[in-house]
């Protein structure tokens, strides 16, 4: 998938996790290119890890490389769910208490072929709260 017209800011440094992102990116199928919503994502402090917020997605790097103990794997089911938190229009504000926008997002998520990096991201990180 071509995310060119529908990232607007792209701000990760460090190189690993961008190629991961970028990973996840190029596997999202082309059917859901047009319905994206324009998003950033950014590299920053995040008391989770990860969450989406009304600019994009905001990622941990070294919380989440320290939580999924250097697995890429994880790392990648880790941000097919955030992305899928993004096309599914959930934010962190939408998101409080309502655990079963993450089990949307996980399903997404495995609809988009990544039921092997969803499954080990929920080892590694856990079952599905509102705040993960």
């Amino acid at each position: 998938m071509n995310f060119k017209s529908t990232i607007i800011e792209y701000r990760v440094y460090d190189q690993n996790f961008k190629r991961l992102v970028n990973q996840v990116l190029g596997r999202i199928p082309d059917t859901y290119e047009e319905e994206f919503p324009i998003f950033s994502i950014y590299e920053g402090y995040c008391e989770w890890g990860a969450m989406v917020d009304e600019q994009g997605i905001v990622f941990d790097v070294g919380k989440l490389n320290e939580e999924s103990e250097g697995d890429n794997v994880a790392i990648k089911g880790l941000v097919a769910h955030e992305l899928a938190h993004v096309f599914l229009k959930h934010s962190v504000l939408v998101a409080q208490g309502k655990a079963t926008l993450e089990h949307e997002a996980d399903k997404l998520a495995i609809k988009w072929d990544f039921k092997r990096e969803i499954e080990v991201f929920r080892q590694k990180f856990g079952p599905p709260t509102p705040q993960k």
